[in-house]
């Protein structure tokens, strides 16, 4: 099939190069007319579940650039007892300053959408320090 596909090009290789041309031009006249079409604005889709998250998640911690997200679970404390409060507060104060410009948990701010449904488990959001590129050699 593809033999004699490569024949019959080889045979009307002109008319392949003359009809390829006119359809360049076509579809070059043709697609400037999207241009119009087009509208501004990124990336971001405001139908999307993601982008729902995002601004669910920008409402409730105040900013929506957080740079590590990290986990904390526990079997047998709840984020209401003070032990594991201060596991997770202790683990985020050794981090080093220079790197580390905010700390975002449950108990700064008491917000129940850091804290899962059975309490058992929190987050914490940290921003780090510098531009970019400083944060990728962080991490």
């Amino acid at each position: 099939m593809f033999e004699r596909f490569g024949r019959l090009m080889y045979r009307r290789r002109r008319w392949v190069v003359v009809a390829t041309a006119l359809f360049v031009v076509f579809a070059g006249v043709w697609g400037t007319q999207v241009f119009g079409s087009l509208v501004g604005g990124g990336f971001e889709d405001p139908g999307s579940d993601s982008y729902r998250a995002a601004k669910v998640a920008a409402d409730e911690l105040g900013r929506d650039d957080a740079d590590v997200i990290v986990l904390y679970r526990s079997t047998d404390s709840t984020v209401d007892d003070p032990a594991f409060q201060r596991a997770v507060t202790s683990t985020l104060d050794a981090l080093p300053s220079d790197a580390v410009e905010r700390k975002v948990t449950f108990w700064t701010t008491k917000s129940p959408a850091l804290v899962s449904e059975d309490r058992h488990a929190t987050y914490a959001v940290l921003g780090l320090r510098g531009d970019e590129g400083e944060r990728t050699d962080v991490l």
